[in-house]
């Protein structure tokens, strides 16, 4: 019975180290069809004009470079966590699946014993 549980508790493991790799692996994957969909044109927009204009543009004058300068502000730090954050959880999805890997070595003496015991 003991090994039974052992097996579920590895299971569990590697699903929920396979759960968090998803996330991770999305949240680095939206990060960067972020970038280069919205942030990098965003800059490339800003920055065709001089810098005097884009730094001193108000709303009632041209609104269109207030709004690209708000996304370029607001995405920048939103990326980086994103990558950051995507990253962490990818490690430790692949930390768990080595943790289930060493509790699956852990068992064999015991699996082999049982298998030596039966041939007896």
């Amino acid at each position: 019975m003991e090994l039974e549980q052992e097996k579920k508790k590895i299971m569990m493991m590697v699903k929920v180290g396979t759960v968090m790799w998803i996330i991770g692996f999305l949240m680095v994957l939206s990060a960067i069809t972020l970038e280069f969909t919205t942030y990098k044109p965003t800059l490339v927009n800003l920055h065709e004009n001089p810098k005097q204009v884009w730094e001193t543009a108000t709303r009632g004058d041209n609104p269109d470079l207030v709004d690209q300068r708000i996304i370029a502000n607001y995405m920048g730090p939103m990326l980086m966590t994103l990558k950051l954050g995507g990253i962490g959880f990818i490690l430790s999805g692949i930390f768990m699946a080595l943790v289930a890997i060493v509790n699956a070595l852990g068992m064999m003496p015991d699996k082999l014993g049982m298998v030596i015991s039966k041939s007896q």
